[in-house]
């Protein structure tokens, strides 16, 4: 089975079936697939007391079959891609890549004033970014989206993150 996130996240197709983590491309996101399974886990919920924002993890078959893991009654990290989706369209931005793992060396300003021109094009947005210190030296924690076109182009902007300082921690 391949795991996927129906905070409908697009997965890259491959045999192991390891989560990628949160790339969607959302013109191929055939999200009606999921609006039945959407729909009666708010019910449950619901039902149970809860509102807000559930995510929830869902694997697929090779026969296209989806079944519910794992939900996350919660905001999860893809939510903003969820809410992105119409703004990042109308830019003609199909693909997005969500990360909490991102670091930057610097105090804040220094990095919003580094990455200003992908902020200001929407190819780089910051969720939350928190400034700490370690050892004397001073960086910028990042929970961010990289957009873009296409998957390559999406990774040709990652690639000029990078140049810029733009750390991806694992």
């Amino acid at each position: 089975m391949k795991q996927t996130r129906l905070e409908l996240l697009y997965e890259l197709d491959i045999p192991e079936g390891n989560y990628l983590g949160g790339l969607i491309h959302y013109r191929q996101t055939d999200m009606s697939r999921f609006f039945e399974m959407i729909a009666a886990i708010g019910e449950y919920a619901h039902k149970h007391g809860y509102f807000g924002v559930i995510g929830f993890d869902e694997l697929e078959d090779k026969d296209g079959q989806l079944y519910a893991i794992d939900a996350n009654f919660r905001v999860n990290g893809s939510t903003p891609m969820c809410l992105q989706r119409h703004t990042l369209l109308g830019l003609g931005k199909e693909v997005a890549k969500y990360s909490s793992d991102y670091r930057m060396d610097g105090a804040l300003d220094s990095v919003l004033t580094t990455l200003r021109a992908h902020l200001d094009r929407k190819d780089f947005i910051i969720l939350s970014a928190l400034e700490k210190s370690k050892y004397g030296k001073i960086y910028t924690e990042i929970y961010g989206i990289v957009t873009g076109e296409t998957i390559e182009e999406m990774q040709h902007i990652e690639h000029n993150l990078e140049s810029k300082g733009l750390q991806g921690i694992e």
